[in-house]
């Protein structure tokens, strides 16, 4: 009775340190050179926040003391300077935004008008000043631009993202305006330090990096690298038509490995 008493003590232990150890170590990505890419192609994606697939990206809403989305993590990320904000997708040392333009975007400065009553009914107004954090609620897509490419030395076709960038709406001007974007190499290390919620399984714990590297997003093209830097919506006559488009490059990158080889 002992023996089994102290076998369920120790099962209990094991059971519970790993429910506890939620964090994982960064996946190691292969090393590739410049010189065995042989072939590359760069995409730019949608992915929007209001398809299920995509909720770890989205929740939860509002702040927990253990749990962030997406878009929380990267603004304190920016906001404890472990990387750093882009205007464009470009990514380079001359488009790096400001710690004061990064407030900028992510905190809102208003003033506000508080009505007070004393004790014997005499109201009064007084203007402050309210400075907020916008929350992960008010981002509806990010934008994805990566590199496909084929890796002769192992004979594979391989992806790597080079930038990401939240974007919210705008319910004011009714428009969809890109906030910034950050360089997912930078961002790696912090973004496997957090993980996302999983509505499926409680217990098993993903990192924001894993939910990308391991491609766990539904997503549309919206560009391909092409001669007159046109994105999709440039060329087509409607949605439908957008969606075609978008549908025939994936196609295309699916089966372009397959069609390396002849037998």
């Amino acid at each position: 009775m002992k023996s089994g008493f102290y076998i369920c003590i120790i099962f209990f232990a094991v059971f519970s340190n790993k429910i506890v150890s939620q964090s994982k170590p960064m996946i190691v990505l292969p090393q590739v050179r410049g010189a065995d890419i042989m072939w590359s192609k760069e995409i730019w994606r949608t992915i929007d926040l209001s398809d299920r697939f995509n909720f770890s990206f989205y929740f939860p809403t509002q702040k927990r003391k253990d749990q962030l989305c997406l878009f929380d993590v990267i603004s304190k990320g920016l906001i404890n300077n472990e990387f750093n904000a882009y205007k464009t997708d470009e990514i380079t040392e001359g488009d790096t935004l400001s710690p004061d333009q990064v407030k900028s975007k992510i905190v809102f400065r208003d003033s506000m008008l508080f009505y007070y009553a004393d004790e014997f009914g005499n109201d009064s107004t007084e203007k402050k000043l309210v400075t907020d954090t916008m929350s992960g609620e008010y981002i509806v897509q990010y934008y994805v631009r990566e590199v496909w490419f084929f890796d002769k030395q192992r004979s594979v076709m391989d992806v790597r993202i080079k930038a990401i960038c939240p974007v919210k709406y705008d319910m004011e001007k009714g428009l969809l305006i890109p906030l910034f974007w950050i360089n997912y190499e930078e961002a790696r290390p912090w973004l496997s330090s957090f993980s996302a919620l999983n509505s499926k399984n409680d217990s098993e714990k993903r990192s924001f990096d894993e939910l990308f590297v391991k491609r766990k997003f539904n997503s549309t093209i919206k560009k391909e690298s092409n001669l007159y830097d046109r994105e999709i919506a440039d060329y087509v006559q409607n949605e439908k038509e957008a969606v075609q488009e978008s549908e025939r490059i994936k196609d295309f990158l699916r089966n372009f490995e397959c069609d390396m080889w002849e037998w």
